[in-house]
């Protein structure tokens, strides 16, 4: 099945099928979060241990300690932690990692979100080139990053977050050296180089395939395949409720999760109204269209934060919002009826499945809802050449998924 499996046979390597659609692993965009979160785990390593990541090593953590009080995250560095390419991770690295993606345009930088708490990322400054180690790194972007010595770092923060660490621990900011990537910071030379548990040692983009070799002396096997398909092939296959598969065992994994909702365009007039939003959130019962599952992997939610793992914390201690159909017919009774009164409202997506989307069974209960105060939808499954929400774009919904690092702005809401 594989052209490469008189290397990597079933005896030492395990396949894992990691999504319906192909991606690119390492690519902060246009790949789903359990894909990248996977990845850089793996490949990338950790700052942190977690609830969900235990090592019985810790030369693939990379923070030893750290201290936040006050406004301000005093980290030391594990000195034992080399990327793959042999060489010792340093605060330097770091420091560029972390800000590496400031030099990109603002607009829909996961990483100004992701940084937001630090000092001085509302005015990032011009980098200088400074050499540390005889390797250069662009310095100064962001003020509140301080780097005392080789292993220590301070980060001085706008406000005191005791969990910032946590945050910057997802995958999409991950620890890399300089001298792999390409002169724009974002691009590799060759293949992508982490401090991980797993290098990464073959990679086929045409095939969606690749190799990871496992570093550690445990007793797993020695290379992990990553795959993408809508075949039951591979030895685990991660499904979601958009998958169809004839495997005999399924497990779910309640911290593996993917949010989807609505966003709205708020420049169309109806986007744009309060009332029409409150409408469709009152009309939707969450917990309905949760049960339309047969495996039950779906929860009913109205926060992008999970209610479970270390995520937890974040978020508002409020309960569910319920249905209220009264209260919808009445939000949507304040709307213009010329905005929306006998029209089909045209759902475009970013949700990577190949059934219609018209046909599964949580869109046609969402439907089913919205119909029922007056609202007619139709979904449209991903059209990569569509871009949503452009100036001139009529369109008032997209259906999505999307997780905490979303950046809010004039156009778009959850």
């Amino acid at each position: 099945m594989y052209t490469d499996s008189d290397l990597f046979n079933e005896k030492n390597t395990l396949t894992v099928n990691l999504n319906d659609t192909a991606q690119i692993p390492w690519n902060s965009v246009d790949t789903s979060t359990n894909v990248i979160e996977t990845f850089a785990a793996s490949v990338f390593g950790n700052l942190i241990e977690t609830q969900e990541i235990k090592s019985s090593t810790n030369k693939y953590i990379l923070i030893e300690n750290y201290s936040c009080k006050d406004s301000k995250c005093i980290i030391d560095l594990n000195k034992e932690v080399k990327f793959h390419n042999g060489r010792t991770v340093t605060a330097y690295d770091f420091e560029f990692s972390l800000i590496r993606f400031l030099t990109q345009k603002r607009e829909d930088n996961f990483a100004f979100t992701i940084l937001n708490d630090i000092l001085g990322i509302d005015s990032v400054q011009q980098s200088k080139n400074e050499t540390k180690n005889g390797i250069t790194y662009p310095r100064g972007i962001l003020q509140g990053i301080e780097v005392i010595d080789n292993f220590k770092v301070v980060l001085n923060l706008k406000r005191n977050n005791p969990y910032i660490i946590e945050k910057l621990n997802t995958g999409r900011l991950p620890i890399v050296p300089i001298e792999e990537l390409q002169s724009d910071y974002i691009h590799w030379k060759h293949l992508p180089i982490g401090f991980g548990q797993y290098k990464l040692i073959k990679s086929d983009l045409d095939k969606s395939q690749f190799i990871l070799e496992n570093l550690a002396s445990e007793n797993n096997h020695k290379y992990i395949r990553m795959i993408f398909s809508d075949q039951d092939i591979g030895d685990i296959r991660f499904l979601s409720h958009m998958s169809d598969s004839k495997f005999e065992g399924k497990v779910i994994l309640p911290t593996v999760y993917v949010n989807a909702g609505f966003l709205f365009n708020f420049s169309t007039p109806l986007g744009a109204n309060e009332n029409f939003r409150h409408a469709i959130s009152f009309a939707l019962d969450r917990e309905k269209i949760a049960q339309t599952s047969p495996d039950n992997d779906l929860v009913a939610e109205d926060q992008i934060l999970p209610s479970h793992s270390i995520l937890q914390k974040y978020r508002e201690q409020i309960p569910l919002i319920k249905q209220n159909i009264v209260l919808a017919k009445e939000y949507l009774n304040k709307v213009p009826k010329e905005l929306w009164e006998d029209k089909t409202l045209h759902v475009h997506s970013f949700w990577m499945l190949k059934k219609n989307l018209n046909d599964i069974e949580y869109i046609q209960e969402i439907k089913k809802q919205l119909s029922a105060i007056g609202l007619n939808l139709v979904f449209h499954n991903t059209d990569f050449n569509y871009t949503k929400f452009k100036e001139v774009d009529e369109n008032v919904l997209w259906w999505t998924g999307f997780d905490y690092y979303f950046v809010k702005s004039k156009k778009y809401l959850k």
